[in-house]
Formats: structure tokens, sequence, C-alpha cells
């Protein structure tokens, strides 16, 4: 590279996958950006619209297994989210296939996260 050439940061996910950080780093960009629009609504106080858009977010973040948890666990096979008790209760019942897809898992193959 040149001196004084300018360089652009990529978004937050776009640049975490090619880090190679994967669903971590995408799913924390998705929250923080969820958490940033969170943060405008409240503070625009919106009405209706809001609350909708509120209630469409939370449904975003429970778990689609059990629709009462919130996602906490990601199987790193095919990067999909569901809440921990979930997918252990579907790899203790012998089943150890992806809830979403059927991709075949093992405990090894899923990874805790949480919202900051």
């Amino acid at each position: 590279m040149r001196a004084g050439a300018v360089v652009k940061p990529a978004p937050a996910a776009a640049a975490a996958r090619r880090a190679g950080a994967g669903a971590h780093a995408g799913a924390r960009a998705l929250a923080q950006a969820a958490n940033g629009r969170l943060e405008r609504l409240r503070r625009g106080g919106a009405g209706d619209a809001a609350e909708q858009e509120l209630a469409a977010m939370r449904k975003l973040q429970r778990c689609s297994v059990c629709q009462e948890r919130q996602k906490d666990a990601v199987i790193t096979k095919c990067w999909h989210v569901f809440c921990y008790q979930c997918i252990d209760a579907t790899h203790t019942a012998r089943n150890r296939k992806c809830p979403g897809c059927g991709a075949r898992f093992g405990m090894d193959d899923v990874q805790r996260f949480y919202y900051a």
C-alpha cells in the first residue's frame, strides 16, 4: 500500500467473517445493530409502530424450537442458533440432528454465546 493511502473500514460482520471469526462475530454484529435500533426506538417514542417492531425483534431472539427461551447456542456445523436447552434435549434424545436443517452434530459442535 502506498504512503498516505486512505483505507476504508469494512462493515463489522463482513470483516469478522473474513478474519475467520465466523458466526460469533456475525451474531455479535447483528445483536449490536439490533440494540442500536432498539435504543433509537425507545428514544423516539414512535408509539404503535415501535411496539410492533420491538415485538418482532424479540421474536427473532426466541428459540424457534421451544418459542420460550432466548437463543444462546450455535451449532457450528451449520451455524443455526437455538437455546442451549433445546440443543441439549435433541442431543440427549439421541436425535443428534439440527432442528433447522437436519445436519448431524455432536456436543463438540455446540458453542454457547450471549448478547452484549
